[in-house]
């Protein structure tokens, strides 16, 4: 019993080196990045592109924290783009045509993203059916709902306080999308690192044959995870439409792509069982100072597109040659 005990403290300690490692790896390119940037062009280390920098980052770290999520068992939830999209547009026509009130109409965003995450978790678990093609099929669906809603037009709204929520600032320098992402980050990494249901998403992650002999409720973890990442696809899609004061079934078109690239790039093993939130935030401001710093040097917004995808390749590639070495 006591050599047990020590095999687990010493596979808990070595995971948590291996972790910090990690991290560090991200944050010294992230500091690279900087670097060159800041030689690149001068306007890139200013308050105010700094600023702008975080603010770009916060939508898609908020989307990324449920990949995350998601991806630690071992799946994938391509469905988050047409979630937003969905969550974004209901909340904006209950704010724009009914009378419902604000706190109503955000919960109904939220709880169609929840919906949609519930549906990906039960037919993942009980249909047995692969994530990528569930998450691929309910995201035309979601993305086809916001279109029949809306008959593909922005949705116009006229209430100053959903501009607020989505364009307010704190003593006109700090905004309220990046109080957001932070309160995300805090909220979903006590979840993950402080209670059982997080190290239940490592343990189904990490071996799920082992995990179900050990007990663990695989199906309802699994549920459970999806309408969480519904639920912040939702919520990043409410904010988007508050900060363009509008809804807009268009949004989102990117964010599937856009949230992997930055978990991936924070560290997270795309076959599940290991990772951090903490990189994934860490890899989602990579990218948004790559896209940044694009801009600032004039080069084409193209390129940009281009630079996720060898951003995810290289990413993936190193993921593959570190299990190739623990093999």
């Amino acid at each position: 019993m006591i050599k047990k005990v020590e095999t687990v403290k010493r596979h808990a300690e070595s995971k948590t080196v291996q972790s910090a490692r990690e991290l560090l790896g991200i944050l010294a390119a992230l500091i690279i990045i900087c670097i060159i940037l800041t030689f690149l062009s001068e306007k890139f280390l200013r308050i105010t592109n700094v600023i702008t920098i975080l603010r770009t980052t916060s939508i898609n770290a908020i989307v990324a924290v449920g990949m995350t999520f998601v991806i630690l068992t071992g799946g994938i939830d391509l469905s988050v783009g047409s979630i937003m999209s969905l969550g974004g547009v209901l909340c904006s026509l209950m704010i724009a045509r009914t009378n419902v009130g604000i706190l109503a109409s955000l919960l109904i965003g939220l709880l169609a993203g929840a919906a949609v995450g519930f549906i990906n978790g039960m037919c993942i678990t009980k249909l047995r059916l692969v994530p990528f093609i569930v998450t691929l099929a309910t995201s035309y669906v979601a993305r086809g709902g916001s279109y029949l809603l809306t008959n593909a037009r922005p949705v116009s709204i006229k209430e100053e306080f959903f501009y607020e929520f989505g364009n307010g600032m704190i003593g006109n320098a700090f905004p309220y999308l990046i109080i957001y992402m932070l309160i995300v980050f805090a909220i979903f990494w006590i979840l993950l690192n402080r209670t059982k249901y997080g190290r239940r998403i490592f343990a189904i992650g990490g071996n799920e044959e082992a995990a179900r002999f050990s007990g663990i409720k695989i199906d309802r973890i699994i549920i459970i995870t999806y309408v969480l990442s519904g639920v912040l696809a939702a919520f990043a899609g409410i904010i988007t439409c508050a900060k363009m004061y509008s809804g807009q079934p268009v949004i989102g078109e990117d964010a599937a792509m856009d949230a992997i690239a930055g978990v991936v790039l924070g560290g997270t093993s795309m076959t599940g069982g290991f990772g951090t939130l903490t990189g994934t935030i860490i890899g989602c401001i990579i990218i948004a100072v790559i896209n940044n710093g694009m801009n600032l040097i004039g080069l084409n917004s193209f390129w940009q597109q281009v630079a996720k995808g060898l951003v995810i390749l290289i990413a993936v590639y190193v993921d593959a040659m570190k299990k190739t070495r623990k093999n």
